[in-house]
């Protein structure tokens, strides 16, 4: 038959099987698509220049009910180029832990004579534990495959089903169906292609195209509603997905019909079982524990927060943390342990029983902006975290994070588009980040002199900058914070790269002069001396310093992208520099100032002149984290190229003149014009 490599002490036998494929998909014979593939193939030629590859068949076929979704598969393609050839003789396959894997066809077909590979496969099963040391465990696998004897010219034949069980505990499963299918790349050629979803759940489902575009490159919205027994099949013969590198490919999103309220109020009834199961005695008895005589809610709510994010471990077992319900508190204070809904949960009972309204909010990190445009589902959301309403301003609360500081108006928060309020008929919100404070403020005081130059930077930090910032202090040694802190400003004054640290900066120190845990700020100063302080060329003198802002994701080329708007903190730097020597103000990149004013934020870089010193101050606020409006994107990008053009700091040339020379100057000629004019008295 099959060589194969198991543990049995995991018990991993059942995640994947060889049997015929199921009586619902309709059969291929292996005669027939050998057939039909060989006189595919003598009207295919590859393309060598643009890389196109051939797929002869492709199926998916998806078939949902009220206990399990099955999902079959069929892949027919040639191997003409070596990756492809890599890929098919060695392939991983993840499998999650409600999943199991079906292979029901593996061979190739050489010669027009298919081979069955089957029994010329290796497979194994190995644990596909990629976060295990962060408490994150899956209990995913993955099924490895060796096939022997793969030649490039082959055609290879891959027919499987990935079948989803839903437990006792997946009640979200069986309460709210979602899958997405995209088409296949646009580099590949399907000479038979076909999805089709067959619905046999309870509910009505919507299926929606998404990203799909008419033939001037418009996208077209289209759904179909599908009652219990209905399919909805997209066949293509010669099919290549019509879509460009710069935009996204065509999907099918299929869901349960729902809106935002109900699954809301769905999840409210879920949680709430749990959120009555804690016992208010023992709740009441470790708060007089874990706060003791504290009277000021503010202290509260801070030792609160900090108890759950740091002394409670975060772990996520897909086993023992019961699918999408939450463990209870009394499990969680048991164990001193939990998942983000567990976490979360016990914070929001804490909080509330020191009469601190809190409720449960489920976010998305990762595509955040994308959630509103997506149809209405729980599995939108990878994360829960909690929203606290205290004294009239809101404020969010990620429970899983640790080494935070600070009483909750000074704490680091979570920054994400949308959220979904766990509490009765709640719609998806978007999270409106109010006017901050600079989290980052700069005072750095540059002297050039004949003999000895030097570098003074006094810094500010706040909220989650500060946070960083003691962290970086715990992993770091004090000469790697020294050298780190010369590289940051080495990088803004822009010294050559092709010479060391050493040959441009000397007697380097570095202190922290205070830290308040309760404001979360610290405080710190940097001190060097400058040896060579000067970029020297043409019979000039030139100092830089500029800040500037990493655009990469504003210049997002893909025209389907949703771009947020965030690019950095608020931010303020002051900048004095003085020097022996004569500053030229005829230039414009000396003298310019530049603010700017729009719907995302207010910048300003505006220069003082006095003598021989110039002052730079430059302000950088954000107005909103949102998505950005396409009708907005082209300007802003105008807005943040030009603040980088150096118009965030300055860039001072300096004559040959010296300052003293230059004064002594201005003092003959003010003697000389005194003289004339008391002269002409007389």
């Amino acid at each position: 038959m099959y060589s194969r490599e198991i543990d049995n002490m995991n018990n991993d036998a059942n995640k994947f099987t060889i049997d015929p494929i199921p009586a619902w998909v309709p059969p291929i014979s292996t005669e027939e698509f050998i057939q039909s593939i060989c006189h595919d193939k003598q009207a295919i030629h590859s393309d060598q220049d643009n890389k196109i590859y051939t797929c002869y068949r492709e199926r998916r076929i998806v078939r949902a009910s009220k206990d399990m979704t099955e999902d079959y598969r069929m892949l027919v393609y040639h191997l003409d180029w070596p990756e492809l050839l890599q890929s098919a003789a060695v392939f991983d396959a993840g499998v999650q832990n409600d999943q199991r894997i079906v292979f029901h066809r593996l061979g190739v077909i050489r010669d027009s004579v298919f081979i069955d590979k089957l029994t010329d496969t290796t497979f194994r099963i190995f644990d596909n534990e990629n976060s295990s040391s962060q408490g994150s465990i899956t209990k995913e696998k993955k099924i490895h495959g060796i096939i022997n004897d793969m030649r490039i010219g082959d055609i290879f034949v891959l027919e499987y089903s990935v079948i989803i069980d839903f437990s006792e505990e997946g009640c979200l499963d069986r309460q709210y169906f979602r899958i997405a299918h995209s088409l296949p790349p646009s580099n590949w050629i399907q000479k038979k292609y076909l999805f089709q979803f067959i619905h046999n759940r309870e509910e009505d489902i919507c299926l929606r195209k998404r990203f799909f575009r008419n033939e001037q490159g418009e996208i077209i919205n289209e759904e179909t509603i599908l009652h219990k027994g209905d399919d909805y099949t997209f066949e293509k013969n010669d099919f290549q997905s019509p879509y460009e590198s710069h935009t996204f490919s065509p999907i099918f999103e299929i869901a349960t019909i729902a809106s935002w309220e109900e699954i809301s109020s769905y999840l409210l009834r879920l949680y709430q079982p749990v959120l009555l199961k804690g016992d208010i005695g023992t709740i009441e008895t470790f708060l007089s524990s874990l706060l003791g005589d504290e009277t000021d809610v503010e202290e509260k709510i801070r030792k609160i927060i900090e108890y759950v994010q740091d002394q409670i471990v975060y772990i996520f077992d897909a086993e023992v943390m019961h699918g999408h319900i939450p463990q209870s508190i009394t499990e969680t204070q048991t164990h001193q342990s939990g998942d983000c809904k567990a976490k979360s949960l016990l914070l929001v009972t804490l909080l509330r029983e020191i009469g601190v309204q809190a409720t449960l909010a489920l976010i998305n990190y990762d595509m955040g902006f994308y959630v509103p445009l997506e149809m209405p589902s729980p599995f939108v959301f990878n994360h829960i975290i909690v929203k606290i309403l205290h004294n009239g301003n809101v404020y969010f609360v990620d429970p899983t994070w640790t080494g935070r500081l600070g009483l909750l108006e000074y704490r680091a928060q979570p920054f994400t588009p949308y959220y979904l309020e766990i509490k009765g008929q709640s719609g998806l919100q978007q999270m409106i980040q109010e006017d901050m404070p600079y989290c980052i403020e700069e005072n750095i005081e540059v002297r050039m002199k004949k003999k000895v130059s030097t570098f003074v930077a006094r810094t500010t930090y706040r909220f989650g900058l500060a946070d960083n910032l003691r962290r970086a202090q715990r992993e770091s040694s004090p000469s790697q914070r020294v050298q780190m802190e010369t590289e940051y400003h080495l990088a803004k004054v822009q010294y050559p790269e092709d010479k060391p640290m050493t040959e441009y900066v000397a007697n380097a120190e570095y202190t922290i002069l205070s830290d308040d845990k309760k404001t979360n700020e610290i405080k710190d100063v940097y001190t060097a001396t400058l040896t060579h302080p000067y970029h020297t060329g043409n019979k000039m003198k030139i100092f830089k310093y500029y800040n500037t802002f990493n655009l990469t994701h504003i210049h997002d080329m893909n025209k389907d992208a949703v771009i947020g708007s965030f690019v950095e903190f608020p931010r303020k730097v002051t900048l004095s520099i003085s020097s022996d020597y004569v500053y030229d103000n005829s230039r414009k990149v000396t003298t310019k100032n530049l603010e700017i004013n729009n719907n995302y934020f207010c910048f300003s870089n505006q220069k003082k002149f006095i003598f021989g010193t110039i002052t730079v101050v430059s302000e950088f606020k954000p107005k909103t984290y949102c998505a950005i409006a396409p009708a907005d994107l082209e300007q802003l990008k105008k807005d943040y190229t030009n603040i980088n053009d150096s118009n965030f700091g300055i860039g001072v040339v300096y004559t040959s003149l010296l300052i003293k020379v230059r004064i002594a100057i201005i003092l003959i000629v003010i003697v000389v014009i005194t003289i004339i004019v008391i002269s002409g008295l007389i």
